[in-house]
């Protein structure tokens, strides 16, 4: 195994801190949303011997755990895993402001990941600092060296882009300052058994924000006009507009003011009923809001479902027409042939996938990211059995995966079962429960997580054609 290179350079402890914690922020700004280059550059570089601080490493080490586990990542639950994985967090440790502030540019990540390698690899090492007054703020752009070698590799990773010195400069001046004092570091780094941590001082304290139009010591209680803030805002409210969902049924979607992307369970005890419903919403969506869809089938086959969507826009039984039944000359099998060609337009955006062993969270994500890179903003997603899917794990870990997959690529998800049990989820935004009339008739009330009142509306349901009409 080769040596480290000799080091050439030396780097501030503060400069390390707020390296680091503005890596973290990057990812934490960026863990939950879909196909970010930069959590990808992070999570794919980095790994926990690149940090120096051992609270970081643990942290980031649970960050990139949560999103291989496709959970949806906040505070709280990054705070109580970190709080499991690390035995050594202070007792005024704060993790919110990581989840606060306005992105880097791609160039300042590069540039941090690049100067904390060359920690990790050896080419820099921690300096030997004299304590500042907590007044004196340090100049980041004095420690870096003008003559940086090359990083060298500390494992097969692909490495983001090589910094110049000048990157580095540029991107420590639009690190947050610290005006906090330290204990000396020894430059001889094999006379340090454990390097120090962050117990002498709140995460938050090194985090202040990359915001670049607000001072970096600005306080809480400073003036900051609505105009610095005002564009970051509304590239957030752009980002969610047009991701709104009609299911073609107008009752429903009025009563619900349609449908937006987060996650809907559907609870019905006749699950080949159930089937038909969700292929005929998600047939309508592709028809109706020109918005793709992908199926999960893990009970039926493609054909079944092809069937189903044959014998509903034909008005014909679907048993008829698998059993052959239908003259060629007859006008049921005209107006069969007719419709079923027609949907070949809109049936360009409805994708199903057989999933005999049930829905797999990274299969789902890898498919929806490839629906979205042919340019659409959202879609549908449906699985069709969350039992199926719960064999190895349980009925509410799949729960919990379906809502981080809504979540963090901003799709709408249906699940099904039959599981009543599953209304009591706090992780659904929406559930649907189909129950029996008489003559056919099906009543559906989809309730809302937080509201007492639900929205209930009646349907005919023709088994024979696989068909949902409103009343």
């Amino acid at each position: 195994m080769g040596a480290n290179p000799e080091p050439t350079d030396a780097i501030a402890i503060d400069e390390l801190r707020a390296l680091e914690a503005s890596v973290l922020k990057a990812l934490c700004l960026t863990i939950n949303t879909a196909g970010s280059e930069f959590k990808y550059t992070i999570l794919e570089s980095v790994d926990g011997a690149d940090f120096y601080f051992p609270l970081n490493a643990a942290l980031f080490r649970v960050l990139a755990d949560l999103h291989g586990r496709g959970e949806y990542v906040i505070a709280s639950n990054l705070d109580e895993e970190l709080r499991k994985a690390h035995d050594a967090i202070p007792e005024n440790f704060v993790i919110d402001e990581l989840f606060g502030g306005t992105l880097p540019g791609a160039s300042d990540i590069s540039a941090w990941i690049a100067r904390m390698k060359q920690r990790a690899t050896g080419s820099v090492v921690p300096a030997k600092i004299a304590p500042k007054p907590a007044s004196a703020p340090v100049d980041l752009s004095q420690t870096q060296s003008a003559h940086m070698k090359e990083v060298v590799p500390a494992k097969t990773k692909a490495d983001p882009p090589k910094a110049t010195p000048d990157d580095v400069r540029q991107a420590a001046q639009t690190m947050p300052s610290t005006d906090f004092s330290f204990e000396e570091i020894p430059v001889d780094m094999s006379e340090v058994e454990n390097p120090p941590s962050l117990s002498d001082v709140r995460l938050s304290d090194s985090i202040e924000g990359s915001d670049r139009s607000k001072p970096a010591s600005a306080g809480d209680g400073d003036l900051v006009a609505e105009a610095d803030d005002w564009s970051d805002y509304i590239d957030r409210v752009a980002f969610v507009q047009g991701k709104v969902f009609e299911t073609g049924f107008p009752r429903l979607d009025e009563g619900l003011c349609a449908l937006t992307p987060g996650l809907m369970l559907l609870v019905d005890h006749d699950r080949d009923r159930m089937y038909s419903f969700l292929k005929q919403v998600l047939d309508q969506v592709a028809s109706g809001n020109d918005k793709p869809g992908l199926y999960f089938a893990s009970e039926l086959e493609k054909s079944e479902l092809r069937l189903k969507t044959l014998a509903r826009l034909g008005g014909v039984s679907a048993s008829a027409i698998a059993k052959g039944q239908l003259k060629k000359e007859s006008a049921e099998w005209a107006r069969v042939e007719k419709q079923g060609r027609l949907a070949a337009s809109w049936l360009s955006r409805v994708y199903v996938q057989e999933a005999p062993n049930g829905f797999e969270l990274e299969r789902a994500k890898k498919l929806v990211r490839d629906i979205l890179a042919r340019g659409d903003a959202t879609c549908m997603v449906i699985v069709d059995s969350i039992e199926k899917a719960a064999s190895d794990r349980g009925t509410a870990r799949v729960v919990s995966e379906l809502k981080a997959l809504a979540s963090e690529l901003q799709i709408l998800v249906l699940g099904a079962t039959t599981d009543t049990k599953l209304l009591a989820s706090r992780e659904a935004d929406l559930a649907a429960v189909f129950r029996d009339g008489a003559d056919g008739e099906v009543e559906i009330e989809v309730l809302q997580v937080g509201r007492e009142d639900s929205t209930t509306v009646a349907f005919v349901y023709d088994a024979d054609t696989c068909r949902f009409s409103e009343k």
